[in-house]
């Protein structure tokens, strides 16, 4: 996917419920005013893998989650009711280039409409722009980071 650009959405994603899928390459994106940009959703209680994805030339502004890599989308570590939790997806060979990301001031869009919301993420904070949280090392492998800048709404300090 190429030369995107997205107002008030739940952000650019690649994602795995079962089976597997790889070659994915996501580039030349605009996310603004939005609840998540460059995401990464796996399924607790399933073994799907997600091999050799590729996020390049980002820029996300006013996003809640910029850059978000998870294991579920709900409940992240309990996964959906009826799962064994003990299952996780795999992620290999994921890589990240020329990301610019500054946090929003709040972590909830409109689709909110329980307490917790549904997006909340363990730890989560304007303080952020980065979450990396997958079931453990065994299941995320070669992990790539280059040219990433990130601004937490709370400050205006850039951290690359």
């Amino acid at each position: 996917m190429r030369n995107v650009v997205g107002y008030g959405t739940h952000g650019i994603s690649v994602c795995c419920a079962s089976g597997s899928g790889s070659g994915y390459l996501v580039e030349n994106a605009e996310i603004h005013d939005s609840l998540l940009g460059a995401l990464e959703a796996g399924s607790v209680g399933t073994t799907c893998q997600v091999l050799d994805v590729t996020w390049r030339n980002f820029t996300i502004t006013n996003t809640a989650y910029p850059m978000h890599f998870i294991e579920d989308y709900v409940d992240q570590e309990k996964g959906a009711a009826g799962k064994d939790a003990s299952l996780a997806a795999f992620a290999k060979n994921f890589y990240w280039e020329n990301i610019k990301a500054h946090t929003g001031t709040g972590l909830k869009d409109g689709s909110c409409t329980s307490s917790p919301c549904w997006s909340q993420s363990l730890g989560a904070s304007t303080k952020k722009s980065l979450y990396l949280m997958y079931k453990d090392a065994a299941h995320c492998q070669d992990f790539t980071f280059k040219d990433i800048t990130l601004v937490a709404a709370a400050s205006s300090k850039a951290y690359t």
